[in-house]
Order: C-alpha cells, then structure tokens, then sequence
C-alpha cells in the first residue's frame, strides 16, 4: 500500500468483504468532519476485527487486522486529505524516524512530535488535538480511545499497526 491517495474516480471498495460498511466513514470524511470521522474509523475497526464488545484492540488484533479493511481505512483518509493524514503517512513519520515494533521512547517522542501528539515531551489529550487540514502530517486518525500519554500498551499498538506491510510505501 502507498501513502499516495488513489484517485476518488477509482472504485475503492466501500463494503469489505469482511461485511465492514465504510459509506458513512466517506461520508463524514468528504464533509470535513473530522473528529467525527477519527471516531467513525475508531467503531470501523473494532467491527473489522470482531471486538466491538470489548470496546478495546490487542496488539495480536492489529496483527491479525483484515488487510482489506486496513486499505480501505488508509485510502479513505488519504483521500479525503489529499494525503495528509491516514495509516500509511503515520507509518513513513515512524519508520523515517527509525521505529520499528520494538519501543524507543525517543523515537516514540519525535513521533509525537512530528505528528503533532506531543509538544515539549508533554502528549496531549484526545481533546487537544487539532482536527482540521492544518494538523501536521500524520495527525489524523487518532481513533479516540484515550488520552495520548505515551507510555503503556498502546504504544505497542501503534507500532504494530506501523509495522504492517500493507502500509509500507510501495
């Protein structure tokens, strides 16, 4: 997968064949909404990966994520913000820093403040952040789910999901 946005003419499908609807994430996403389409992609991806009752995704969930679905998610928002936010720009900040699945908390800072998430090695709430096309590259999707402290099992996570070979630059 590239961190290019394909053309809104080419016919990214909008159902997965995993039964995922991403229409109203499109939606939300063409209109500008974007907090409301971070948490959109948030609900989207727990419906992928089969843990909307738990509420909560595993580093094994993101290992084990529908690749189809991840494509879906990155091209939507590269799309839509004309390649400015979604998996694969997040992914090229971490790995153009040196990330890779192991931690490195001053790679995991220079992330954060690349993307925006941290100022001055102080990470900012979810509320803080910025969700409009000024946010630096990369800022968006935040998924929601806590407050961005940078440290703990998230960080984990979120060098998972940047490991995935579906959103290296091809």
């Amino acid at each position: 997968m590239s961190s290019q946005p394909q053309s809104e003419s080419s016919e990214l499908p909008l159902i997965s064949a995993n039964g995922v609807d991403y229409r109203y994430l499109q939606d939300l996403l063409k209109a500008g909404e974007w907090l409301e389409a971070d948490m959109e992609t948030a609900r989207r991806m727990l419906e992928a990966a089969r843990k909307e009752a738990e509420a909560w995704l595993e580093i094994a969930d993101i290992d084990n994520f529908p690749g189809e679905d991840l494509h879906i998610l990155d091209q939507l928002w590269l799309n839509y913000s004309k390649g400015r936010f979604g998996f694969s720009v997040q992914a090229q900040i971490y790995r153009s820093l040196g990330g890779t699945r192991n931690y490195d908390e001053k790679i995991w800072e220079a992330f954060g403040d690349r993307t925006g998430w941290c100022q001055h090695t102080a990470w900012l709430y979810y509320s803080d952040l910025t969700f409009n096309l000024s946010a630096p590259p990369g800022h968006l999707p935040a998924l929601g789910w806590h407050p961005f402290m940078g440290y703990g099992g998230e960080i984990g996570w979120w060098a998972a999901l940047f490991s995935r070979p579906e959103l290296s630059a091809t």
